[in-house]
């Protein structure tokens, strides 16, 4: 951009660098007296000027926010009258979500019933990756181009939205706050270079993202588990086996309590919690707000978990992903061992290991219980006093 921050206060010539004035100062004015520092203050003069001073109308603001909000409202095609600091590194005055200029989050791409619509923007990305993936779409508009033309976006976001193509992707036109957020999705296509897929799965469990990070962190935890591999941990109440001490740690905090225990407690259901953060995500449930959308359906949830579990257990198909346990007696799967030891007791068993603690009724499954208790005891929450008789269990021919 060949700007130069630095002037000579007594010749008033400009250098770009600070090693060049001070030749300078040396060469030209060795009998001047000089004070340290005085020759530095074109820079902050600037800095002063560009962050404050529209250039187009002449007019001068009390900070860059003002300015930044008067170029966005009467200078929409002018990025280059924003600061240059904002230029540079950012942030631009839109979130990633802010930045949707369509009424609501209906896919674009979606011509045929159901027509897809997400709750928010992390749904509609993920659905659009998935579902549409040989599709490229702006991020602003909603308008879409082949995935093979990424440059396409990026043009079409400098001519149509100036303002917010200054961190914008150049092989894909994605939007970007910051420079730090540019530099964090970058490493998405580098990944995608390497591996050449744009969804990383993982191939010893279910979990899959588009976040190479996240990929990383949980290709790592697996690697955890094979290097503690027949190792057990055993708890001394249930006596449930863990395969980390970290596991064991968890289930004894979150499932016995002791005397002393702290306990908390949810004032819409009165459901009891061991741990604080446990409720605060239970409290998600509550509330408004479910920002965690399917891609492959149009339902939202409340939290993560829930999204998890939707997922395996309504569109493991789409994904490709078989559970990994099966029942020996009649091929049924389940994705946790948990849920094949209840389908085999109860089931093929025929054990009612789930005892009311209001009036003593034997259940196969938890499900059920939870029904009894809302229907029967009014009892709100569901499993508010479930038990396991795992000493006593009474088979159901009796």
């Amino acid at each position: 951009m060949k700007i130069r921050d630095y002037a000579c206060n007594i010749c008033k010539k400009e250098f770009a660098c600070l090693s060049h004035i001070k030749n300078h100062m040396r060469v030209h004015h060795a009998t001047e007296e000089v004070v340290e520092g005085d020759y530095s203050s074109l820079k902050k003069e600037r800095d002063d000027r560009n962050s404050r001073h529209c250039t187009d109308c002449d007019i001068w603001f009390d900070n860059s926010n003002d300015l930044v909000s008067h170029v966005v409202d009467n200078h929409p095609t002018r990025p280059d009258l924003l600061p240059f600091k904002i230029r540079r590194s950012g942030p631009l005055p839109w979130t990633r979500a802010q930045c949707w200029e369509r009424p609501d989050w209906t896919c674009p791409l979606c011509t045929e019933d159901p027509i897809y619509k997400a709750d928010g923007l992390s749904g509609l990305v993920s659905h659009c990756r998935v579902i549409h993936s040989d599709r490229l779409i702006c991020w602003v508009c909603g308008i879409t181009f082949p995935s093979s033309e990424g440059e396409q976006v990026y043009k079409h976001m400098l001519k149509e939205h100036p303002l917010k193509a200054v961190q914008a992707c150049k092989v894909c036109g994605v939007y970007n706050q910051t420079k730090k957020l540019y530099a964090s999705h970058m490493k998405v296509h580098r990944m995608e270079n390497l591996d050449g897929s744009s969804m990383f799965q993982c191939s010893k469990c279910a979990y899959s993202t588009h976040r190479p990070d996240n990929f990383a962190s949980h290709r790592s935890m697996h690697k955890k588990m094979e290097e503690s591999e027949g190792m057990t941990f055993v708890c001394d109440e249930c006596g449930n086996v863990f395969k980390t001490k970290l596991s064991l740690k968890n289930h004894v905090r979150s499932q016995h309590k002791n005397e002393n225990s702290q306990t908390f407690e949810c004032k819409e259901c009165h459901k009891v919690f061991l741990q604080r953060h446990n409720l605060l995500q239970h409290m998600l449930i509550h509330g408004d707000e479910k920002g965690y959308s399917c891609e492959f359906c149009p339902q939202s949830f409340a939290t993560p978990s829930t999204l998890i579990k939707h997922r395996q257990r309504n569109h493991w198909v789409q994904m490709g992903i078989l559970p990994k346990h099966t029942c020996d007696q009649c091929d049924k799967r389940f994705w946790q061992p948990g849920e094949l030891k209840e389908h085999v007791d109860r089931v093929h068993l025929g054990l009612k290991n789930f005892v009311c603690t209001e009036c003593g009724n034997r259940f196969g499954s938890r499900k059920v219980l939870s029904k009894h208790l809302r229907r029967i005891h009014k009892i709100a929450g569901g499993t508010v006093g479930m038990k396991i008789d795992k000493i006593n269990v009474v088979p159901a021919i009796e």
